[in-house]
């Protein structure tokens, strides 16, 4: 694995705390956004890279979104003001079909390629099997 690699991580709860912590273990230059100040000290004890700002994902090579489905849609509009055109988006979210129903023609009109194809690129994920119990 490439530890010059930036990955963000926006949401640190189950899923996003479970994918930041596996990175932080790795030695990876792990960024990590959260609203709850207590959550950002608590992740602050796996990376100094912890805040409540998107614009600190502005650099990240790979981004996952790990918050509740009916904030990732603001989530991406955000993102795509901040990050660069080579930057790797993914989402987590347990459902996928409301990504394109907001908008019928979203999917056209959004900068982003699915599974690989420009947000940048934009992967759709399914939540993994995680051993983590918790996460912030």
């Amino acid at each position: 694995m490439n530890k010059n690699l930036k990955i963000g991580i926006v949401g640190l709860g189950l899923i996003g705390g479970s994918i930041f912590k596996a990175f932080c273990a790795l030695k990876c230059n792990v960024f990590g956004v959260s609203k709850s100040v207590e959550t950002i000290e608590q992740a602050k004890q796996y990376s100094d890279n912890v805040s409540k700002s998107l614009e600190s994902l502005q650099d990240c090579d790979v981004i996952f979104v790990c918050t509740p489905m009916h904030k990732t849609l603001s989530i991406l509009d955000k993102l795509e003001s901040i990050v660069s055109e080579k930057t790797i988006v993914a989402d987590v979210a347990s459902l996928k079909r409301f990504l394109c129903k907001k908008n019928d023609h979203m999917c056209l009109s959004r900068p982003i390629r699915w599974l690989g194809q420009s947000l940048a690129d934009f992967i759709i994920l399914l939540n993994p099997s995680l051993s983590e119990p918790s996460g912030f």
